[in-house]
This record gives structure tokens, C-alpha cells and sequence, in this order.
């Protein structure tokens, strides 16, 4: 199944600097724990006196824990039911699947969001992707952002073919 994270992880890539990203079809697993020098994913320190007093799902306090810390407005998780809303309230938490996430993205940061695309097409080499095939592969994971973004890259466009990204200056 494709990694969406590349995604999620967008504002990463336009602050200042190029990204890598995992090779589509890696398992998130795997993607998030042999992460590219140059790929950051989000690291919180100081949250293990937090992990006992979060009232979610148990295999992921933790993660709530450095949410609270980090003072983080939104996680960002398929596993939605180990974070009930009535646990993530008191901390003025969200937690949105991948999909949506996208989506407030794609309508809040339109261009950068393409921007960000564009540099995913760029990046993957083998195998090579279009802007299309790209988010044909990423449809699995996040199928209405996928289908929402298709039309950011209309039929023909020659986007995703070297594009020099403002980033890459």
C-alpha cells in the first residue's frame, strides 16, 4: 500500500529545504523507521510524565502525551478509535484520519500543496510517476483527496517533469 506520510509531513518540505521521501509502496512501518537523512518526522522529548494521565487507547498514550506537550492542535492517524474525542477535548486536540487532513490542506494551501506533489513526482525515480499516477497510488490511502487533487494536474499538463521547485533554490 502506498505511504501517504510524504504528505502529511508537507509543511516539512516548504520551510527551506528539499525533502526525500520513501519509496511508494513501502510500508509506513518501514518508512517511518528508516526515514531518509533529509525526511523529519515529528520527535517530542519530556512527555514520559504524561504517558499515565491520558485516558486513550493504551498502546498510544504515548503519542497523545507529546501531542499535549508539543502543544500539537491535531493527530494525524488512521487509527482513529484509540483517540476518542472525550480524551483528546481537555488537551483542544483533534484527531484526523490522513484524508481529511489532506484535504484541509489542499483547501487551505492549494498551491503548496501542488508544489509538494509536484516534488513527490520529481523525487520518485524508480519507479518514475506522473502527477496522476501518483495520486492514483496514494487513492488507496486517501482516496477523496486523491481524487479532489486530480484536478490541480489537468490531462496532458506537462507537470512533473523536472520542475524546479521554489525549495530547491
Amino acid at each position: 500500500m502506498p505511504c501517504c506520510g510524504s504528505l502529511t509531513r508537507a509543511p516539512i518540505g516548504l520551510c527551506g529545504r528539499r525533502t526525500s521521501w520513501p519509496r511508494l509502496g513501502e510500508p509506513w512501518s518501514t518508512a517511518s523507521t528508516s526515514a531518509p537523512n533529509g525526511l523529519t518526522t515529528a520527535f517530542a522529548f519530556g512527555y514520559n510524565d504524561l504517558i499515565a494521565a491520558m485516558n486513550n487507547h493504551y498502546k498510544d498514550r504515548h503519542v497523545l502525551a507529546a501531542a499535549v506537550r508539543e502543544r500539537a492542535e491535531v493527530i494525524v492517524t488512521t487509527n482513529l478509535k484509540h483517540f476518542p474525542d472525550d480524551a483528546l477535548k481537555p488537551y483542544q486536540i483533534k484527531a484526523l484520519h490522513p484524508d481529511d487532513f489532506l484535504l484541509d490542506q489542499l483547501d487551505l494551501y492549494e498551491e503548496a500543496t501542488k508544489a509538494v506533489i509536484l516534488g513527490m513526482v520529481d523525487a520518485y525515480i524508480d519507479p518514475p510517476f506522473t502527477p496522476h499516477s501518483l495520486l492514483d497510488a496514494l487513492g488507496e490511502q486517501v482516496p477523496q483527496f486523491a481524487a479532489k487533487a486530480r484536478r490541480l494536474f489537468p490531462s496532458g499538463s506537462p507537470f512533473g517533469l523536472g520542475v524546479l521547485l521554489p525549495f530547491d533554490q
